[in-house]
């Protein structure tokens, strides 16, 4: 969209970023203090209008109940826009468990989230390292701590991370397990076919993901599977962007034994595979 990273998201921006993304609409929230309450309204806009489809509005008793009510309230949005009831119950982790009881520990991983994307992992790994502080028990903060160390180059780091958050996952929502599992396999055992399966599950319940379509493609080509690794980069979602380049290293590789062979001693085993 050619804009600042760091460019708000008011509802023009939204909705452009929603018809761009080829979805019907978007999700708004607002929130207020009463006293030593909270007031939080969930609003589904039309992307194309403008209009309000739905919205809801209630009130938290206090602070600590807050992710607990927005919660409910969105489970409740999602029927009213009519989202069959298997859906809802099958994607509905309370927000407590999905990400984590601790306003606090929410804030930190959020401002890491921010960060990772505007300056890199470098940036980010405070955040994420005070969001586990915070919550010892916040499988999505592991995770994160372990892909910033992945992306520095830290291996044994990274896969010390995500052996945690591998093994906190029940704590995570349904996406994040799956995501989850994807990086372990990846990062640690090695077994790619599992990393695969738990990626092209997320993407069949959520096809515009571009995480979920960007790491498949990589494990494709770790897998050695080249030209399909380009395939899928080429069949990312329209909001998805920056896959030229990629497209073109793959078949590089593919057409490169050197570089194929650099591609497979760098590729994480399978504990069946060390002990060869």
């Amino acid at each position: 969209m050619t804009r600042p990273v760091d460019t708000k998201l008011t509802p023009e921006v939204a909705r452009e970023l929603c018809q761009r993304a080829g979805s019907n609409a978007y999700i708004a929230g607002s929130i207020g203090s009463l006293g030593s309450q909270y007031v939080l309204g969930l609003k589904a806009v039309n992307c194309q209008s403008g209009d309000a489809l739905v919205q809801e509005q209630v009130t938290a008793a206090s602070k600590e109940k807050v992710l607990d009510t927005l919660s409910n309230a969105a489970s409740k949005l999602r029927g009213e826009l009519g989202e069959s009831l298997a859906t809802v119950q099958k994607f509905d982790t309370s927000l407590e468990e999905a990400t984590t009881s601790s306003l606090e520990a929410l804030k930190a991983y959020s401002l890491g989230e921010k960060a990772v994307y505007e300056n890199g992992p470098v940036a980010a790994l405070p955040y994420h390292q005070r969001a586990i502080e915070l919550d010892p028990n916040l499988a999505e903060g592991y995770s994160a701590v372990s892909n910033d160390y992945y992306t520095l180059g830290e291996l044994g780091r990274a896969s010390e991370y995500s052996t945690k958050a591998f093994g906190l996952r029940e704590y995570a929502s349904e996406r994040a397990n799956l995501g989850i599992t994807a990086h372990y396999h990846w990062t640690v055992t090695g077994e790619l076919d599992k990393a695969a399966q738990a990626l092209q599950e997320i993407i069949a319940s959520y096809p515009q993901s571009c995480g979920a379509h960007s790491q498949l493609a990589n494990v494709n080509a770790m897998k050695g599977q080249y030209e399909k690794a380009a395939e899928k980069h080429s069949a990312l979602p329209a909001p998805c962007t920056g896959s030229c380049l990629r497209i073109q290293q793959f078949r590089q590789l593919r057409a490169c034994p050197a570089a194929l062979r650099r591609s497979e001693a760098d590729r994480p085993r399978s504990s069946s595979a060390k002990t060869e």
